[in-house]
């Protein structure tokens, strides 16, 4: 934008267009995110379209989208879906709510603990 130096020349309009152009601008509509990635703080989260959100906290990071959510923490990750959860860790796999059958036994599911056992019993 230039200096105004006599009000009969057309400098004006032209920066009122800059100026309109600016206000009306969306930065964003076509928007990336770079190599430096996206900062999401103060317990922000990023929502999507769908519904489904990312959001961290002070202990994990967390993906929720419908009754499903998958999260991961700094001892380990837990799926899950409604009331059924599936936990890992460095102790081993849980199962929370895991359906039980009359088959022959292949797993075990400690239940007071709910960590999950391969059986080698014949």
């Amino acid at each position: 934008m230039g200096i105004i130096n006599h009000m009969t020349q057309p400098q004006l309009p032209a920066m009122v267009r800059q100026i309109r152009s600016l206000n009306n601008a969306a930065p964003l509509n076509n928007g990336a995110i770079g190599r430096d990635g996206l900062l999401v703080y103060d317990g922000g989260a990023v929502t999507f379209a769908n519904g489904a959100q990312v959001f961290t906290n002070a202990d994990s990071v967390q993906l929720f989208n419908g009754n499903g959510v998958v999260q991961v923490d700094g001892t380990g990750v837990t799926v899950q879906w409604g009331g059924n959860a599936l936990r890992v860790d460095s102790t081993g796999v849980r199962l929370l709510k895991a359906p039980t059958t009359t088959a022959k036994a292949n797993l075990y599911i400690d239940t007071t603990t709910g960590k999950l056992s391969r059986s080698t019993a014949p």
